[in-house]
């Protein structure tokens, strides 16, 4: 019965290691292009980091708080970064992407 599970785990795992993928390969291409390319490319990018973190935070975070010695300041450190990068996010997205 627990094979199930385990297989949604690795799914899960898989899932969010193959967004950390697509979203530097994002970051790189809003970087790198301009004009319409860009504001595209930084929207795809919001949204794929909205749902990343969404899915860590219900996820990953609980399972790591978990099993994890120092679970709680794992995720702490994490929530931390996340927080810091959703600032930048809505800082870009006042002055827009072409800042």
């Amino acid at each position: 019965m627990n094979q199930p599970e385990a297989a949604t785990q690795d799914d899960v795992v898989d899932l969010l290691l193959a967004q950390h993928q697509e979203i530097r390969r994002l970051f790189a291409e809003t970087e790198s292009t301009g004009g319409r390319a860009r504001a595209e490319s930084f929207d795809r990018l919001r949204r794929l980091l909205a749902v990343h973190e969404t899915g860590e935070e219900q996820v990953l975070h609980p399972e790591a708080r978990r099993t994890l010695d120092d679970g709680d300041q794992v995720v702490d450190a994490r929530l931390d970064e996340e927080n810091q990068a959703k600032r930048m996010l809505e800082d870009l997205e006042r002055v827009g992407p072409e800042e």
